[in-house]
């Protein structure tokens, strides 16, 4: 049988898949959205999130690690990100997330413990298609689901040096569902990802008086990702997992000053370059295997200078936030394909209550007005791509977060 689609949103398709998937065609591996950048924020900072943890709500999506890191005495995160993939709208994609965090030290004087447990829903509406025979005889229209649910764990020791690890299970699901019966196929399979994080201080400073401090912290980011067995389609027909490799860096910046006994962080600015590596050959006949981890990739090329190589693609990016209020990132996703240079260029912005909150904590007392202000925030991000200057994306996350609340 052959799956014969619109031929429109086949080559939109065909084109926003290869975003984020650097191989010659989409039908090489089995639900591509996995690597679908997780929110805005990462989105926006050219989808490089291995090292950096400027999304405490979607992060551990890109590393588990991140799940336990950044954690206050304990942490309740929500976000959600219902978007189009791209300005067309012809593809639904929808994230939806929920973590928890705990630290077992946040006064300094017991274990430098921090656990988090996550979960994420995620799926991709793929539209409708026709499916034909081998003689072209038409057998129905179908339209076509995938989705994950992902359920994470990690912990992040802190000796002045953090290190993180995290593991993630996905359950994955294909269905394709005929519009005109209840015929329906389903197919699943099952991936772990497995992360780890090492963050590591560089200097911690007052510059202008003795309430103000300037920090700068080098953090450095390994994940594993989508390691499992092939999912099926229609027929015999199987695919591999996008199964990749990535390892990067983050130089983050953040100069903190004191008003009125509460702390705020006047900017905070990360760069972050990663190299993602695809751990899935193809012969010239079609036939994939298996290669072991970072097989492709070339450090100094792919993390210096910048440049992808094939199938290894390069994500970097800036992402500052000014007043822990007004956020602002840019950046760039690369990848070469036997025939061509790929280059997706990301920017985005967003607005978040956390420095508000902390500021009116020291000006409400008592009651329900008091509790807001120290444990609520909101935010919301916008992020915009361009995939050649051909095909645009763009993707929206809401945030709500409960800061310091005893929830063990």
């Amino acid at each position: 049988m052959i799956c014969s689609k619109n031929l429109l949103k086949f080559t939109i398709a065909l084109i926003a898949f290869v975003v984020f998937i650097p191989n010659i065609s989409y039908s090489q591996y089995g639900a591509p959205f996995l690597n679908f950048p997780p929110s805005a924020r990462i989105n926006a900072m050219g989808n490089a999130g291995v090292a950096a943890n400027i999304d405490p709500t979607f992060s551990f999506l890109v590393n588990p690690a991140h799940v336990a890191s950044d954690i206050e005495k304990s942490n309740i995160n929500i976000g959600i990100m219902p978007s189009n993939v791209n300005s067309y709208s012809i593809f639904d994609y929808a994230s939806y997330t929920l973590n928890i965090g705990y630290n077992f030290n946040p006064d300094g004087k017991s274990l430098p413990l921090s656990i988090g447990l996550g979960y994420s829903g995620n799926g991709v509406d793929l539209g409708e298609f026709t499916l034909t025979s081998s003689d072209g005889k038409v057998l129905g229209r179908f339209c076509s689901y995938e989705s994950a649910n992902v359920l994470s764990v990690g912990a992040f020791l802190d000796y002045g040096v953090r290190f993180g690890l995290g593991l993630s299970y996905k359950s994955i699901s294909t269905k394709f569902k005929e519009i005109t019966s209840t015929t329906s196929f389903n197919y699943n399979a099952s991936a772990f990802d497995i992360g780890a994080i090492c963050q590591i201080p560089i200097l911690n400073s007052s510059i202008f008086t003795s309430t103000d401090n300037f920090i700068l912290d080098l953090n450095l980011g390994l994940s594993l990702n989508n390691i499992g067995n092939e999912i099926s389609s229609f027929g015999e027909e199987v695919e591999p997992l996008p199964r990749t490799a990535s390892f990067g860096y983050d130089i983050s910046a953040k100069y903190i000053r004191d008003f009125s006994d509460v702390k705020i962080k006047i900017f905070t600015l990360n760069f972050s370059a990663e190299l993602r590596d695809y751990s899935v050959d193809y012969d010239s006949i079609g036939i994939f295997n298996y290669v072991a981890p970072f097989s492709h990739s070339r450090p100094v090329e792919n993390l210096l200078m910048l440049n992808p190589n094939h199938p290894v693609v390069v994500n970097y990016g800036l992402y500052a936030t000014i007043f822990e209020t007004f956020h602002i990132a840019i950046g760039q996703s690369k990848s070469v394909t036997y025939y061509q240079d790929n280059f997706t260029d990301n920017y985005g912005y967003g607005i978040s209550l956390d420095g508000l909150m902390k500021y009116l904590s020291n000006k409400v007392s008592g009651g329900f007005a008091n509790f807001i202000t120290n444990h609520l925030s909101l935010g919301y991000n916008y992020s915009y791509s361009s995939y050649n200057n051909y095909v645009d994306f763009s993707y929206n996350t809401i945030y709500l977060t409960f800061k310091g609340l005893n929830v063990f």
